[in-house]
């Protein structure tokens, strides 16, 4: 299958950053990643982003959105 998956963020996170997406798998076939890094709001406790996968042969697509649950080191 050579259904190439390209990866692109809709939504950025309010209370951080993510790193640009990062997809090993030389054929772009695998899944994609990306960093999230808190930013200096002390008082946010979560975080949300969307992103979108598409299959540009096929033109199939879709959204996911992730939460980030912000906890203090111990």
């Amino acid at each position: 299958n050579n259904n190439l998956l390209r990866y692109e963020i809709l939504r950025q996170p309010r209370h951080g950053s993510l790193s640009a997406v990062e997809q090993p798998d030389p054929n772009r076939q695998g899944p994609g990643f990306v960093i999230y890094s808190h930013g200096d709001d002390e008082t946010s406790r979560s975080d949300t982003f969307i992103y979108r996968v598409t299959a540009p042969i096929s033109g199939q697509s879709s959204t996911g959105t992730v939460t980030v649950r912000i906890i203090d080191p111990p």
